[in-house]
């Protein structure tokens, strides 16, 4: 797991699981990238907490890569304020490149 903002890679692909600290500190919010079928944007999937399974946001065309295999990660990173979940500071954002499950500790 790394932080967002020291992420290396270019592309945020499909699958990939952004994890944010909640306010109160005692939780965490973990959103996963999905592609939306048929179409060519993504959006932000909540796979945490009582809210698992509802939709968090769709993410506009301009985030998503060149290839079109994913969103832009410089473009999330700079547009977190506004995209992101902002009650956390994009400086506690880490990102899970493989996704494994013992990441959310059942």
């Amino acid at each position: 797991m790394k932080k967002l903002i020291e992420y290396q890679d270019c592309v945020i692909q499909r699958g990939q699981i952004i994890k944010c600290q909640t306010p109160d500190e005692r939780h965490s919010l973990c959103l996963m990238l999905c592609e939306v079928i048929g179409e060519r944007y993504y959006q932000l999937l909540i796979v945490s907490g009582y809210k698992a399974g509802l939709h968090f946001t769709y993410l506009p065309l301009e985030a998503v890569d060149q290839q079109g295999s994913g969103i832009n990660a410089h473009w999330l990173i700079h547009n977190w304020h506004i995209w992101g979940y902002n009650a956390c500071p994009l400086e506690q954002v880490y990102i899970l490149h493989e996704p494994y499950s013992t990441f959310f500790n059942y």
